[in-house]
This record gives structure tokens, C-alpha cells and sequence, in this order.
């Protein structure tokens, strides 16, 4: 994210994010001189659409970037299909009414380690799409910081301002986000192994069920 928004934001842009977020993407988007404006959520942390609506207005051409959280940190809330696509949809209004590019970042850390929901299709919602994720929390490693960026290939303004080749450039300058080699030749290795991320998904799933049958018990209600 931090590479993102280095390669994205320039100074007084801003960047929509829903409460409650990762602490740090705000800092993410503050380091470049981004500003971040907050949408609320329900009970239920599903993302309030006419704050969202609100927010871009406010922000006008200086809106870069709706920042998604799902699975959500720390809330857990995976954000579903159709609330993924019409906040596409409210995107798309605003950057057609504007005139000006506006991504949605899709934050898709923990998606491998969902229990019940899948993530919505990012690419299949929105053109100007990028996908960050992580291999090392996929396989329970998080010490190893190995992430990845994808961008949307049918994204026009990713290729009208050399978004890859900047975030390839920018990965070499920030230099402390560069995963060791010796890190990466493992993933290859353990992709040829398995053929695809090994996860510890089975081994949370069971460990959840007992908790939640403690919570039943003491009166929380589980709200899946």
C-alpha cells in the first residue's frame, strides 16, 4: 500500500477509507501528503454508501482512491459481491463526473484465510482496480513480509501513466519493503510443491468452533 500510494498520490489528493481500517493506511496515504477521508459503517460493517457518495463530493477531482479492507482489519468483515459492485458503480459516477482517474484499492490480505464468504471478483467490478495481498499471512509467516501488487489488465489509465513500471521503480527505491531473495526462491518452491498457497485454514477453522460455543454459552450471539 505504501508503494501504491507513492506511486499514485500527489500532494493535497485525497483517499476515501472505511472505519474501522488498518491504523497504518492512513500513514500510508499521509507520507505522500494525501488526505484521508473516513465513510462510516453499520453495526453490521457494511460500508455506509451515501457517506461514500458525500465524501467524493467533497473531495471533487481531488478524490484519487476508495481504499477496501476485505476480509476487514480488525473488524473481519468480508465485503460482499454487491456492495462491492455498487460501490464500483458509485466510483464510476463520480470519475465520469469528474473527469479525473479514481482507483479502488482493494486491500485482500487475508482473503485465503476467509471461513465462510469468498471475496468479491475485483477486476470483474472495476476497471481501475488494483489487488494487494500477501503470501506470507496466506501461508501464517507474516515476519516474511512477502506481498503483491495486481493491477486490473483491462485498466486504461494504469497504462496511460505507466502505473507498473512506476511501482517496479518505487519498489526499489523504498527499498525496506523488498521481501530477501532467498524468501522468494521459497515461495517458488513451495508453489511447485503444492501448486497452489498452502494455508492453515482447516487448523483455524477448528480452533474457532470451540470459542464460539464459549461465547454462545455466555451470551454473545453469533451473527454470521
Amino acid at each position: 500500500l505504501v508503494n501504491i500510494c507513492k506511486t499514485l498520490i500527489e500532494p493535497g489528493d485525497v483517499a476515501i477509507l472505511h472505519k474501522p481500517i488498518y491504523p497504518e493506511f492512513k500513514n500510508a496515504v499521509q507520507t505522500w501528503q494525501g488526505t484521508c477521508s473516513y465513510v462510516s459503517c453499520d453495526a453490521n460493517f457494511d460500508v455506509d454508501l451515501d457517506m461514500l457518495r458525500t465524501r467524493l463530493h467533497q473531495a471533487g477531482q481531488l478524490a484519487k482512491m476508495i481504499i477496501l479492507c476485505s476480509p476487514g482489519n480488525p473488524s473481519g468483515k468480508i465485503i460482499s459481491e454487491s456492495a462491492t459492485r455498487e460501490i464500483a458503480k458509485i466510483a464510476q459516477e463520480h470519475r465520469s463526473r469528474c473527469g479525473t482517474p479514481l482507483w479502488i484499492i482493494f486491500d485482500y490480505t487475508y482473503w485465503l484465510l476467509s471461513h465462510d464468504t469468498p471475496v468479491a471478483p475485483a477486476f470483474d467490478c472495476y476497471d481501475d482496480a488494483i489487488v494487494i495481498s500477501s503470501f506470507s499471512k496466506d501461508m501464517s509467516i507474516p515476519g516474511e513480509r512477502l506481498g503483491y501488487i495486481a493491477i486490473n489488465p483491462r485498466s486504461h489509465n494504469a497504462k496511460d501513466i505507466h502505473v507498473i513500471d512506476t511501482l517496479i521503480d518505487n519498489n526499489v527505491i523504498l527499498g525496506n519493503i523488498s521481501p530477501p531473495s532467498l524468501v522468494q526462491h521459497a515461495l517458488v518452491e513451495v508453489l511447485k510443491t503444492n501448486e497452489h498457497i498452502p494455508t492453515n485454514l482447516e487448523r483455524y477453522q477448528a480452533m474457532l468452533q470451540p470459542l464460539l460455543t464459549l461465547l454462545a454459552d455466555v451470551g454473545f450471539e453469533d451473527i454470521r
